[in-house]
């Protein structure tokens, strides 16, 4: 990952046409300071329509995947890197950023063939000589504690989101299982040692250290979502518990987060790819930063939570089934979204079409704060949406802000309105979430204004 006001490729890049009006809009989105949620998304927005206008824009592709990289986001990031690769092969930095995704996620062979690849054209960059030689300790299997060490503070700017990714062959786990094997301890040892460091006797004294570790687990693609989540937050949970206990580390000093199968390094139906997901996350996090889901949570204020649940239902059947990762089809499957904060706070929810196209979903005007313990019903209680007949892939974004945010800064200007082909059908309330839906429901939590997405096919 780079610092993308020093990606600059003006000298390499042949404008016409729509390829200047895509220089404007990458302008645009570098002139957006931050990498809070909003301005992600805002940043994302920009260099998509660049790619759609230039689709050899090197710089939006190179910038784009560095915002998906910061999401955890790896294939998508990969993906645009070597798209950008192509099309500035003279330019070192989307080859050393491939380095990076690939060493983040213990791929090492990959990360030292694009290492190199960029050393040839720019020999002079220092770290990554530094990580391409760290990475001679992880392909001896265990990965020593002073390896660790130095890739989770090694940055290449300010920005730059470390983070450390542990197989099972290091980290193993018996099948449906989250207790620590005799043979995990090995490599446990060696990153309790290094946090050890990090952590210093003065810091363990303290509420809030000045950063914090995230520890994510991450498990392959089969199995169902719900299942595949609790089991992955256990399992990260069991390696923190291991850490505190053996290490004396503080435990505010962590964060702990499954992500189940919604994070994969790859989508292949094989055994190998299997493998590859199924893995532990060491992630770095100033104190500033938290996650949850897919996004960042900047912290400016108050803590925030809320309980929300995204859901669908066939026009034949009663049964209301979770919407992340389901296929709907045009004009009949209806959708709905339930949510209930524990505080009062600021939420907004935008739907964005295969086409880019955003629409605001909730609220329907103005600023409207939610209230503490109240259940809110997506379009309305009793009331779902339907979907228009622009298929393709679609994401669902909840924004949770302490402050209500300013139009012009997210696009609920020209989210205003949720489109007419969007129509509204009633539906039968299922009568287990209108008395307690929390056994249905995904916690979010974090501070200030945070950002939690879901995807669906519309088929």
């Amino acid at each position: 990952m780079r610092k993308l006001l020093a990606f600059i490729l003006t000298a390499v890049f042949l404008w016409a046409g729509g390829c200047l009006d895509a220089d404007k809009l990458v302008e645009k989105a570098l002139s957006i300071p931050g990498y809070d949620p909003n301005s992600m998304l805002r940043k994302m927005e920009f260099y998509k329509k660049a790619i759609r206008l230039c689709p050899t824009h090197a710089q939006a592709h190179n910038n784009l995947a560095d915002l998906y990289e910061r999401q955890g986001r790896f294939p998508l990031a990969i993906k645009h890197y070597k798209i950008a690769a192509e099309n500035a092969p003279q330019n070192a930095i989307p080859y050393f950023s491939l380095g990076d995704v690939y060493l983040k996620t213990g791929r090492y062979q990959e990360a030292e063939r694009w290492y190199k690849k960029g050393l040839s054209i720019d020999p002079s960059d220092s770290l990554t000589r530094k990580r391409l030689a760290l990475l001679e300790d992880f392909k001896k299997g265990l990965v020593k504690a002073e390896t660790i060490e130095k890739l989770l503070q090694q940055t290449r700017g300010a920005g730059e989101v470390v983070s450390l990714s542990f197989g099972e062959s290091l980290i193993p786990f018996d099948f449906n299982k989250y207790n620590i094997r005799p043979d995990a301890e090995p490599q446990l040892k060696e990153i309790g040692k290094a946090l050890k460091r990090m952590f210093p006797k003065k810091a363990i004294a303290i509420e809030a250290p000045s950063y914090r570790i995230e520890v994510a687990g991450h498990t392959d693609l089969r199995g169902s979502d719900a299942y595949n989540l609790w089991l992955s937050r256990k399992r990260a949970e069991a390696v923190v518990n291991y850490l505190v206990e053996k290490f004396s580390l503080p435990k505010q000093a962590f964060i702990i987060n499954g992500y189940g199968k919604r994070r994969p390094l790859c989508t292949q139906e094989t055994e190998a790819c299997h493998a590859l997901n199924r893995r532990v996350e060491i992630r770095f996090v100033p104190q500033k930063e938290e996650t949850r889901g897919t996004s960042a949570v900047a912290y400016t204020g108050s803590p925030l939570k809320i309980e929300a649940g995204f859901f669908y239902r066939r026009p034949s059947g009663k049964v209301v089934h979770q919407l992340d990762g389901a296929s709907l089809r045009s004009g009949k499957d209806q959708y709905f979204i339930f949510f209930r904060p524990a505080q009062h706070c600021y939420v907004y929810i935008l739907q964005k079409d295969s086409t880019g196209k955003v629409q605001l979903l909730y609220p329907k005007g103005g600023n409207l704060m939610a209230r503490a313990g109240k259940d809110y019903w997506v379009p309305g209680i009793n009331k779902a949406f339907t979907l228009d007949f622009n298929t393709g892939r679609e994401e669902i974004y909840l924004i949770v802000s302490e402050k209500p945010l300013k139009p012009e800064e997210d696009y609920l200007t020209r989210a205003a309105e949720i489109i007419k082909t969007r129509a509204v059908y009633s539906i039968a309330s299922p009568k287990s979430q209108a008395s307690s839906p929390s056994n249905l429901l995904t916690e979010i939590k974090g501070k200030g204004a945070f950002l939690y997405k879901v995807e669906f096919n519309h088929i």
